[in-house]
């Protein structure tokens, strides 16, 4: 028998599964094919959105797992940068979330990097609308935040720490001001963010007080933050009316604590005492205060020893 002839039938049930997929359309190409032709589509596509669709497109429909791990990297960063080219900025992120845990030591682990800070600095600067009313700050948050952790040697991160602060004092949570800016001037005490943190500190300090019953310990704090800031070079105007106005109520408030706590040590019988506190308000010779302090003095017979010149 030729064995030629005995399995001829058989050609036709093997060529027919090609015969299908040529009538179907083109076989399907390797995912590192796949992944080149969107790599061009993103080079092409910068300035349209059109060429970066195709990409993405290009890219969803990709079998990440039939690509070795350098390409694995190169998807995600590819993947990525369409989303944010989109201006799909937290798409961006989550997809780079775990890339500097599953890859630490990629030739890409740079270009995450920057990926990951622009996605959440770009979310801050489109933040605020027409009406000063602030949207998407969880996300700048959550994003930057993660960037500290896994990014912590970034020559981002002085920039980080100032979006995370200005974030903080758009939601009056004053001392994650203080925690955010005081890093920024540990990591970078001499960047081009310092004006900004010194004065966010001095009036974040501020603003947590609530008048002349608040703790005189915060008092102090707040006036010495306020006076280290009127002390330096400063060139917003605004940052210096500001931080005058702040000074000059703080130091208010701080001569009417030391009164009430004279009056509290007159009443139970300890004229020394109060006059540690009254002595207080008499260094500073523009108090409203300073009359009061004066009769009080009298009336335990102590001396009022005043001082020229202002404890600012």
């Amino acid at each position: 028998m030729n064995p030629s002839r005995s399995t001829s039938w058989l050609l036709p049930l093997f060529l027919l599964p090609i015969a299908m997929g040529a009538c179907a359309g083109s076989p399907i190409q390797h995912p590192t094919i796949s992944l080149i032709e969107a790599e061009k589509l993103l080079q092409k596509g910068k300035g349209t959105t059109g060429k970066v669709r195709q990409a993405l497109a290009i890219l969803e429909k990709i079998r990440v797992d039939q690509l070795d791990e350098i390409d694995q990297q190169r998807y995600l960063i590819d993947l990525s940068t369409a989303h944010f080219m989109l201006q799909e900025y937290w798409e961006a992120f989550v997809t780079l979330k775990n890339f500097p845990r599953d890859f630490p030591s990629s030739n890409y682990l740079a270009k995450a990097e920057e990926l990951e800070f622009n996605a959440g600095s770009r979310i801050a600067e489109r933040g605020r609308n027409i009406l000063g009313i602030w949207r998407d700050l969880d996300d700048t948050v959550a994003i930057l935040e993660h960037f500290l952790l896994f990014y912590p040697t970034s020559n981002f991160i002085p920039d980080a720490l100032r979006i995370l602060g200005e974030a903080a004092w758009l939601d009056k949570d004053y001392d994650e001001v203080i925690s955010r800016f005081s890093e920024l001037l540990e990591k970078d005490p001499r960047g081009i963010w310092k004006e900004l943190a010194t004065y966010r500190i001095a009036m974040a300090n501020f603003y947590k007080l609530t008048g002349p019953d608040y703790d005189l310990e915060a008092l102090e704090a707040a006036r010495r933050e306020l006076v280290s800031f009127l002390k330096t070079n400063i060139h917003n105007p605004k940052y210096l009316e500001n931080a005058r106005k702040a000074l000059a109520v703080t130091l208010n408030w701080i001569d009417q604590k030391n009164i009430k706590i004279a009056d509290f040590y007159i009443r139970v019988s300890k004229p020394k005492s109060a006059a540690i506190y009254l002595q207080k308000i008499l260094r500073r010779p523009d108090s409203e205060f300073r009359d009061q302090a004066i009769r009080r003095l009298r009336q335990i017979g102590e001396p009022a020893r005043g001082f020229q010149g202002s404890n600012r």
